[in-house]
């Protein structure tokens, strides 16, 4: 009689949410472009447009793409997105972008139900359950059909890994388990349970899989590409170096310590201490602590399946850099496992809490904490989703030490925790070696500019100084001289003499170029002119450029090249100014990838 009633209950509740998701959810994501999804749709269009691609991963020449495909009122940032990316929404990107997008979510739609039945099969909840499950998520499933985005499908590939897994199919469970890692690389760290489980074949198989995946993505998008991604920006996305980076938002470990170690003048002005070396030793020492954690764990757990694979799943968006709102679908096979678990001992209301407990990571309560928390000295407590999952993760290794009778703190744990000290020590010391605090080399000084969101594009004649500030979801010119013009979006823009700048606008998806007069504000079409030509002196004898994120210098006497900066930062747009005596450019320096700030360097 009990289970009938829960069974009522059950289903009547998932009708419920049902309504409430489709009419709340579902159809306002067809109606409206939200955030990421043009990442994946412009992205697409740029690819099959034969455009150069490298140009994606300059934040605001990748936001002028997006007015030129018809998106406005949006600001993107596709810098975090691997080569691969531009290949996903291929099959709708000649729609238009609402055509494109309510097709996406449709497939959404579709995996969404087919998520649902896998993971009752996985976990022998009923279909009502796990759907209640799903749509407990809160922001995470909500947000992954209003933005667009992806991780769906990711979920999707861990399911189906995981339901082969289950019935000993290692080939067909490591590609899809390699289909997840290619997609989005955070599930690479499921390679760790198939190594301390002695599943040997299901890693061989992965590892293989992932590679024979990758090349034809590499084959499409160009080696060069995929060589500067893997190199140049995905190093310094592992330091979660995203965004904003300092915001509590991002909900990681690692924007955490920035917040306490790293400076940055205008969006994070008073951390704890600056210090390079104190990041580094905590983000490799929580990096390790987890996984000696984890390891220690599963080496003593016997055969518990589908706990050891929550458990990583937990592992996964515990490691990740930065943690937004739809990742956390992955969560909700680990809530399932879980509440599957708590539910065949009765133990309903553990269960129900730990479902409730990932719906307040991803709900309106965990963004009211997280601004109540974020700019105190107790900012710790605003890292909700932080706080969560460790939560999670202590619950998970409790259930699998309990059910093998060990202590967690043996003479194992012990020594897999002092072996884990080894590499800290190496990569604290190699990664502060190639990251030592960059201002301190090139002496380049930070130039204030209003709000430094995203500044971009400098331009200068004589004294006069002009940029492109991101404010309110436009690109705007603003001038150290009282100057502004925010009307319509301005890129490229250029000082032609100290009382004109001719610039670049979008209307109606096509490019158009304008001069202003500076007193008068009239303008007027200037078609013949050549925008953004301020990388000479002025005698046109000396140029200055950006290669490979670095500002050099070429003197075509000797015809040698001279770089101006150095580091891992990516610098842009260098022009000459003061009177030849300094070149001012933009940089990501302490700041997250192509989310420039102006600085200014002194040259002889």
């Amino acid at each position: 009689m009990d289970q009938i009633k829960n069974n009522i209950i059950s289903i009547s509740l998932f009708i419920l949410l049902t309504g409430i998701f489709i009419y709340s959810v579902f159809i306002p994501s067809t109606q409206k472009i939200n955030t990421d999804f043009p990442n994946y749709y412009v992205s697409s269009n740029m690819y099959l447009d034969g455009k150069d691609m490298r140009a994606a991963y300059d934040n605001v020449e990748f936001n002028r793409q997006l007015l030129l495909y018809g998106i406005d009122n949006q600001i993107v940032s596709y810098t975090p997105y691997p080569p691969l990316t531009a290949l996903i929404m291929l099959p709708v990107a000649k729609l238009t972008p609402l055509e494109a997008k309510l097709w996406w979510n449709i497939f959404n739609l579709l995996l969404l139900v087919c998520c649902i039945f896998i993971l009752s099969k996985i976990t022998q909840l009923d279909y009502f359950k796990c759907g209640l499950i799903f749509f407990l998520s809160g922001f995470a499933l909500a947000n992954n059909f209003m933005f667009g985005q992806v991780y769906l499908l990711v979920l999707f590939f861990l399911l189906m890994g995981m339901y082969f897994m289950q019935r000993d199919k290692d080939i067909l469970s490591a590609l899809f388990i390699a289909l997840s890692i290619v997609l989005k690389f955070y599930t690479i760290f499921f390679i760790f349970l198939f190594i301390f489980k002695k599943k040997y074949k299901l890693l061989v198989y992965s590892l293989v899989f992932s590679v024979a995946i990758y090349i034809p993505v590499v084959l499409l998008t160009g080696f060069d590409l995929n060589w500067f991604y893997f190199t140049t920006i995905m190093p310094r996305l592992g330091d979660a170096w995203v965004g904003t980076v300092y915001a509590a938002e991002y909900q990681s470990w690692l924007s955490l310590v920035h917040r306490w170690f790293s400076y940055e003048p205008m969006l994070n002005p008073e951390p704890l201490v600056e210090s390079t070396l104190a990041f580094y030793i905590l983000k490799y020492s929580y990096i390790f602590l987890i996984l000696a954690l984890a390891i220690s764990v599963l080496k003593r757990s016997g055969e518990n399946l589908k706990l050891e694979l929550s458990l990583f799943c937990i592992t996964c968006l515990l490691l990740l850099p930065v943690n937004a709102s739809y990742q956390f679908v992955v969560l909700i096979l680990t809530a399932a496992i879980l509440f599957k678990y708590f539910y065949d001992k009765k133990k309903y209301f553990a269960g129900s809490s730990l479902v409730l407990l990932m719906f307040l990571m991803n709900s309106h309560i965990q963004i009211f904490i997280t601004n109540s928390f974020k700019d105190s000295p107790l900012n710790i407590f605003a890292y909700v989703k932080l706080i969560g999952l460790l939560i999670f993760f202590a619950v998970n290794i409790e259930i699998l030490l309990r059910l093998n009778g060990v202590k967690l703190f043996s003479k194992r744990t012990f020594r897999l925790f002092a072996l884990s000290g080894i590499p800290i020590v190496v990569l604290t010391i190699l990664s502060y070696s190639l990251n030592k605090p960059i201002n301190n080399i090139d002496k380049a000084e930070f130039i204030p500019t209003g709000n430094n969101y995203l500044v971009s594009m400098p331009s200068a004649f004589d004294n006069r100084l002009i940029w492109t500030e991101c404010i309110n979801d436009k690109f705007v010119l603003r001038s150290n001289f009282g100057f502004r013009y925010d009307k319509e979006n301005v890129f490229y823009p250029t000082l032609t003499d100290s009382q004109h700048i001719a610039f670049e606008t979008i209307e109606n998806r096509i490019p158009k170029q304008k001069i202003i007069d500076i007193t008068t504000g009239i303008q007027r079409d200037a078609s013949a002119i050549k925008l953004n030509e301020g990388s000479f002196n002025k005698d046109k004898t000396i140029r200055t450029y950006s290669a490979q994120g670095i500002i050099y210098i070429k003197d075509p006497s000797t015809g040698k090249h001279y770089p101006l900066t150095s580091g891992k930062q990516m610098c842009y747009y260098p022009v000459f100014a003061d009177g030849d005596s300094s070149v001012i450019f933009c940089s990501d320096r302490s700041r997250g990838v192509s989310f420039t700030a102006l600085y200014r360097l002194k040259i002889k």
